[in-house]
C-alpha cells in the first residue's frame, strides 16, 4: 500500500488546477520518506500487533495532508480521518482475534477503496471545472489565407 502512488492522480489534478509545484513535490517526498520509515519498522503488514504499523501509516498520511496548501488540507481532512479510523478498527479487530487475516485484508482494502474513490471523484471534479473554465474564456482567432487559428 503506497500512499504516494495512490495519490499521484490527486496531486496531478492539483497541479493542473494551478497549485504550487514546489509545495506538492515537498509533500510527496515527505510522504514517501515517512512511508519508507513505516515499512522499515514494520515490514510485515500482517504481523501482530498490526496497530503500530497502521498508526505509523496514518501518521504519515496525516502529515502529508497537513503539508498541502490549506484549501486542500481542509478539503481532504475528513476522508483521511475516516480512512484512518477504519484502518485502526480493522487492525484492532485483527489483533484481538475477532477477525481473520482475510477479513482484515478485506477491511483494509475496503477503507482504501473508499479513500481512493473520494480522491478520484474530487480529482475528476477539479479537472472538469478547469476544462469548463478554459472553455468559457473568450477566444481570439486570426485568419491567414485559408486557415483560421484560434487561441
Amino acid at each position: 500500500m503506497s500512499g504516494a502512488i495512490k495519490l499521484t492522480a490527486f496531486v496531478a489534478s492539483l497541479l493542473l488546477t494551478g497549485c504550487g509545484l514546489v509545495a506538492f513535490e515537498e509533500a510527496g517526498s515527505n510522504l514517501d520518506e515517512d512511508l519508507a520509515i513505516c515499512n522499515r519498522l514494520y515490514p510485515n503488514k500482517r504481523q501482530k500487533p498490526t496497530l503500530p504499523r497502521i498508526d505509523c501509516v496514518v501518521s504519515a498520511r496525516t502529515h502529508y495532508f497537513a503539508s498541502l496548501p490549506p484549501y486542500y488540507a481542509k478539503k481532504y481532512f475528513d476522508i483521511n480521518r475516516l480512512t484512518a479510523a477504519q484502518m485502526r478498527v480493522a487492525a484492532e479487530r485483527f489483533d484481538k482475534g475477532i477477525s481473520t487475516e482475510a477479513e482484515f485484508e478485506a477491511e483494509m482494502a475496503s477503507a482504501q477503496l473508499r479513500f481512493n474513490a473520494v480522491i478520484e471523484q474530487h480529482t475528476n471534479s477539479a479537472a472538469m471545472l478547469a476544462a469548463a473554465q478554459r472553455a468559457a474564456r473568450p477566444q481570439t482567432c486570426t485568419a491567414s489565407g485559408n486557415t483560421m487559428t484560434c487561441y
